[in-house]
């Protein structure tokens, strides 16, 4: 084969084992002409050998190779290939500087266009080569996309794939698993994950409900009531998240009596909007296990924050579906709130309160997972080929054009400030207001050309979650569209020659000197 079409890439993040295209579909592609790779990967839920058997008997083997993971990020033959996985690449593997080549296609979950921690580093590996319409002509990107999967939407605005139904129902199961095992008092009482493996939810139910049992049975004896936990899902009938949670809770209560069985209560919009209050939502600390569906691209007010975590008297677990670390835009609004792991999944908020905020967790049951998620993505991943294949743009009114305007809003202006050294990270810091001791003075002295070296700390710091809060000739400003313009246009204004080092010393000493 000389040109690769699409590559199926290994994960790289640990207890990663989902992935978006099954043996079946890579063998329908090659039927149809494309020519498909996929890289080796022993933690796949489906092994290396069913990709090859399954072409072999119902594809065309001279469309598809079995390549080594390193192949695709070196070998030309892979220029210009779509390169398709489903979690984000590890900060490690962008360190290598012949990755990505050029003008590559990358399609997954990225979660860089929200401001999420190191955001930075999975993003300034992409970008606008030299011979690109650009703002910059001499930026020396590889010409690469990123075509999230989380902006793949409809004229509607609804996600066409989604892990959300697999992301409730695996974190119901985790979460009612780590309640179960405090709340029975058996050690260790935050067991991992990391060594579970359950290929079917048949395999799992019987184990979770033998240790629900165990934890009412000892919940009795402490006299709360009849032992069972009371349960809410924050989330509305049609969100697929919550449906996820509610059809795990629903699988459980089958293997539990009718007086032991989960009895869930459920708040949609209307509930969640009567109960709102300064601290969270009213009422909330009377329950031992809350599964947070509500995912939010804006600000909103939390259901939960540090003064309500000290109104449970109970042993109480959170679910977080959303697992969402943007400070303003996670209803769960606590101090001690992190991203956990298979390894380490459980973070304690507060004296009773502990949460499972694990952002892979469709991983606890990948074929389940993998088998849905691959079915809604599989159309278009089609008609993505097809319009490689019959050498047209992607149309923009296509859910594949509605990712692309996402990616390119996002990277007009290749400016990361804040990893300038004047900035930082810290949680919970105001964009603008950290942006207003910067913008106005590098426009202004530096706004010369930087060298290349200078320019791989200048992703862009646009994607970085400013999110409609900008500053323009020292005032913010509403409008993302206008503040863009207004800076594109003031840097056009210089010759943007060379950040020396010699000013950049300069302005280093100056923020220490503030």
């Amino acid at each position: 084969m000389k040109q690769i079409d699409l590559v199926l890439r290994e994960e790289t993040l640990e207890h990663e084992k989902r992935t978006a295209l099954t043996p079946a579909q890579v063998a329908k592609l090659t039927r149809d002409g494309h020519k498909i790779a996929v890289a080796k990967w022993a933690d796949r839920i489906f092994k290396d050998q069913e990709y090859v058997d399954s072409v072999g008997k119902n594809g065309n083997p001279d469309n598809f190779k079995l390549i080594d993971p390193q192949e695709w990020k070196e070998d030309p033959a892979y220029e210009n290939a779509v390169i398709l996985g489903v979690k984000e690449i590890e900060d490690k593997d962008l360190s290598d500087p012949k990755y990505p080549l050029k003008n590559q296609v990358f399609v997954y979950f990225d979660h860089s266009f929200k401001g999420q921690d190191e955001a930075w580093k999975r993003l300034m590996r992409f970008g606008f080569a030299p011979d690109k319409q650009s703002p910059y002509l001499s930026y020396p990107g590889s010409g690469s996309l990123l075509l999230d999967l989380e902006y793949l939407v409809d004229e509607q605005g609804k996600r066409v794939a989604a892990f959300g139904e697999s992301a409730g129902y695996a974190t119901a199961a985790m979460t009612v698993y780590q309640w179960a095992k405090k709340a029975s008092r058996q050690y260790p009482y935050v067991p991992r994950f990391s060594s579970f493996s359950y290929d079917k939810k048949e395999d799992f139910l019987p184990v979770i409900a033998d240790l629900v049992k165990q934890a009412i049975e000892k919940r009795v004896d402490q006299n709360k009531g009849n032992g069972v936990p009371d349960t809410l899902v924050l989330g509305g009938q049609k969100g697929r998240s919550a449906n996820g949670v509610m059809n795990f809770v629903n699988d459980l209560n089958q293997y539990l009596s009718e007086n032991q069985q989960l009895p869930v209560v459920r708040w949609g919009r209307e509930e969640t909007v009567s109960k709102q209050r300064d601290d969270g939502l009213q009422g909330i600390e009377k329950f031992q296990l809350i599964f947070n569906c509500t995912f939010s691209n804006v600000a909103c007010s939390p259901f939960v924050t540090d003064e309500k975590l000290k109104k449970f008297q109970d042993i109480a677990f959170i679910g977080d579906v959303t697992a969402d670390t943007t400070d303003d835009k996670n209803r769960i609004r606590s101090r001690n709130y992190v991203t956990t792991t298979f390894e380490k999944p459980v973070t304690k908020l507060g004296r009773n309160v502990s949460a499972v905020t694990i952002n892979h967790s469709p991983s606890f049951f990948p074929r389940r997972s993998s088998l849905d998620f691959s079915s809604q993505l599989f159309p278009h991943i089609k008609d993505l080929l097809n319009y490689k294949k019959e050498g047209v743009p992607i149309p923009k009114n296509s859910v594949w054009g509605r990712a692309l305007e996402v990616f390119e809003s996002s990277m007009l202006v290749p400016t990361n400030a804040y990893q300038l050294g004047t900035i930082g990270t810290q949680k919970g810091q105001a964009w603008p207001e950290a942006f207003e001791g910067f913008i106005g003075p590098f426009i202004e002295n530096f706004g010369r050309k930087l060298t290349k070296e200078e320019l791989k700390f200048f992703p862009n710091w646009l994607a970085m979650g400013i999110q409609g809060r900008h500053l323009q000739g020292g005032q913010l400003v509403s409008s993302t569209e206008k503040f863009t313009a207004a800076l594109v246009g003031k840097l056009r204004e210089h010759d943007f020659a060379g950040l020396n080092k010699t000013a950049w010393e300069s302005h280093q000493a100056k923020s220490k000197e503030k």
